[in-house]
């Protein structure tokens, strides 16, 4: 049997990103597995010219999708894939798995797609031709059940060929090992004040002026003295406009994008999500892991993650006075704060650890032959 498998990937920006970042682990966990493994990429990036990755990459060049180069560059793959006896691709992000299953497909390479969002990219076109490329792979790895459910809508894809595998939580951030103090929220909010943070770079799919407002909300109807961390990349022009304006400028933190996140998520006491669409969200399985109480969007796979009043809670997209009255609920109880965050925490170490997502993904690659004795 195969002990090797090739992966295909628009880009790699670096491994602290969400599907680059499970990317990642899972060829790490292989390659410790003793599975032979290669990547390319369709364009080169800047952490990849200066970084050593785990396994060997090819730039491909890709810059124009539907060209002839495209079409070239790819056969060229496929016949190198041919020669090196790699039987299995495994595709990630959109533009790949638009054009390539066809033709690894005319060179008898078994082709795995991998579907991590609702799909917010689908246009009619890109729909159709996704129709005819379900008819050439294999399988499709969803992240959750409800991305599943939402490619097999519109991509037609056959509930046999789709699987659900959870993202993975690296165990280094389920242990909180060498977490750090983060001196520029010790300086602008101090003890006495509650932290509630967000994790979520600055786009309309992210609602997070939803959070702002509720943050009005809640300075409005009490006393307590809390700040919002806002941890990710964007132009934050109009969020800080918003907050000025809403007379509520003080209790709004502004970060930026950092690559130590977990150190931001650690000094959290309530975490939050307001986003309009999610896949399997990184940030809330990563909030889970450090014990905080979430507060999320009813969207996507959010609901996999976060059971109603258990690990956190659940609100209706755009729903600020809800979103305001389960931060109220919190911040009037601490012990309810430790309870939702413990039982969250417990859940990610039984359901969302790395080596659960390896070993889950490479049962479905033994279903073609993969890393079988």
């Amino acid at each position: 049997m195969e002990k090797k498998v090739f992966y295909l990937i628009d880009h790699f920006k670096d491994p602290f990103a969400g599907t680059e970042g499970q990317v990642f682990a899972l060829i790490k966990g292989l390659i410790d597995r003793k599975i032979e493994t290669e990547i390319a990429v369709f364009k080169q990036s800047e952490y990849l010219t200066k970084e050593k990755f785990p396994c060997p990459v090819k730039i491909l060049n890709i810059h124009k999708l539907l060209s002839f180069y495209a079409i070239i560059a790819l056969i060229k793959l496929a016949i190198y894939l041919k020669r090196n006896d790699y039987g299995l691709v495994h595709i990630y992000f959109n533009d790949a798995s638009v054009i390539a299953p066809i033709i690894l497909r005319c060179f008898g390479i078994k082709v795995i797609i991998s579907r991590r969002d609702m799909g917010f990219w689908y246009t009619p076109l890109v729909s159709m031709i996704l129709r005819i490329n379900s008819k050439f792979i294999n399988a499709c790895i969803c992240n959750s059940h409800a991305v599943k459910n939402k490619t097999m809508e519109v991509e037609r894809i056959p509930n046999n060929k789709l699987s659900v595998v959870y993202n993975g939580l690296p165990d280094y951030k389920i242990n909180k090992m060498e977490i750090n103090q983060v001196k520029e929220i010790n300086e602008l909010a101090p003890e006495k004040n509650i932290i509630i943070g967000i994790v979520a770079n600055i786009r309309p799919i992210k609602r997070i002026p939803d959070l702002i407002h509720a943050a009005k909300i809640l300075a409005d109807e009490n006393e307590f003295d809390f700040k919002i961390a806002i941890i990710g990349g964007g132009d934050d022009k109009e969020l800080k406009n918003l907050s000025e304006q809403l007379k509520i400028a003080d209790k709004v933190l502004f970060f930026g994008a950092k690559q130590n996140v977990g150190d931001y998520i650690n000094i959290f006491d309530i975490a939050v999500l307001t986003s309009e669409s999610e896949g399997l969200s990184n940030s809330i399985i990563e909030y889970m892991g450090f014990g905080k109480p979430v507060v999320c969007t009813d969207a996507g796979g959010n609901s996999e993650l976060i059971q109603q009043g258990v690990n956190g809670y659940l609100y209706p997209v755009s729903d600020v006075h809800e979103l305001a009255k389960n931060l109220n609920e919190l911040l009037k109880s601490k012990e309810k704060c430790k309870k939702l965050g413990i039982n969250g925490r417990n859940k990610v170490e039984v359901e969302f650890s790395i080596d659960t997502m390896v070993n889950n993904t490479l049962k479905i690659y033994r279903n073609f032959g993969v890393g079988q004795c």
